[in-house]
């Protein structure tokens, strides 16, 4: 079929164009279905009301809001009625007492003259900490005394810490070993006192007898320094064994010992002094 010529007078060429498809549009497309077009008619409804029932509920809505207002109105809403909230406790932790500072030993001052501080016969060093509290050798009743022995220089004596009964020490018995104490050789002469290490404490210096068993009246005598650094008393041998105790001196942290040798004649004094030298006396 050919299209109609077109009438300038009737129509302009824009007119023409669309007069022209819609004759000969129908050439060029393929119908669908009847019943897909049903489907799509009923679909297109369906959307339709969808959209306007929306519209219509958002309209509603607004209409409410702007005539109630936002929110609930004290005057026209009854309140809630619920329990009432428990307000929080916030448990604040028990502080903890505060730490006990350590207690540190004072420290030992330096002695004046530059030199270290001697250890006592106990062997425990002076100025040390946590040493027991020292025990005053004044007001010593040395006959009832106890006191912890240590080895004698010369015979064999009892070591160990000896109770002494009336001047007596060591295992019961007459015929037992056993040490007899005495403040000095002399009975009428009283116990000498003096600082021998350097500690600032005084040491004593008594006269005791080692003695075996019966027949042994004479004994080996020896000078005794007894000091009360380490809580306790402690006895060490000093000077010559066996011999006759004229005199003792405490000098300048020296003990000087007069003695005479038993039954020498003529009897000739003889001073020797000793010093401590941390761990026992020896002879300077």
């Amino acid at each position: 079929m050919t299209p109609p010529e077109p009438d300038p007078g009737r129509d302009d060429v824009t007119g023409f164009m669309l007069r022209s498809y819609a004759d000969s549009g129908h050439l060029s497309f393929t119908a669908p279905p009847a019943d897909v077009i049903v489907r799509r008619a009923r679909r297109r409804t369906t959307t339709k009301l969808a959209l306007s029932f929306a519209a219509v509920v958002a309209v509603a809505a607004g209409s409410i809001a702007a005539i109630t207002g936002l929110g609930p109105d004290p005057d026209r809403d009854p309140p809630i009625i619920g329990p009432t909230p428990t307000p929080s406790v916030s448990l604040s932790p028990t502080p903890s007492p505060p730490p006990t500072p350590a207690t540190t030993p004072p420290s030992t001052p330096p002695d004046p003259s530059g030199r270290s501080r001697p250890a006592s016969p106990d062997n425990t060093p002076s100025g040390t900490g946590s040493a027991p509290t020292p025990v005053s050798v004044r007001g010593v009743d040395w006959a009832n005394a106890t006191i912890t022995m240590t080895a004698s220089t010369g015979d064999e004596c009892l070591t160990g810490r000896i109770r002494f009964v009336d001047g007596r020490g060591g295992r019961p018995g007459d015929d037992a070993p056993h040490i007899m104490i005495a403040p000095s050789y002399y009975d009428e002469r009283a116990a000498t006192f003096g600082d021998l290490n350097g500690d600032g404490r005084d040491e004593a210096v008594v006269h005791g007898s080692c003695l075996s068993g019966p027949g042994d009246e004479d004994g080996s005598g020896q000078v005794l320094v007894v000091t009360g650094r380490s809580g306790q008393l402690v006895g060490s041998w000093v000077g010559p064994v066996a011999e006759v105790v004229n005199d003792v001196e405490v000098t300048g942290e020296r003990l000087v010992i007069s003695s005479t040798k038993k039954y020498a004649e003529p009897e000739v004094p003889v001073d020797r002094t000793y010093r401590w030298t941390g761990t026992r006396y020896v002879q300077s």
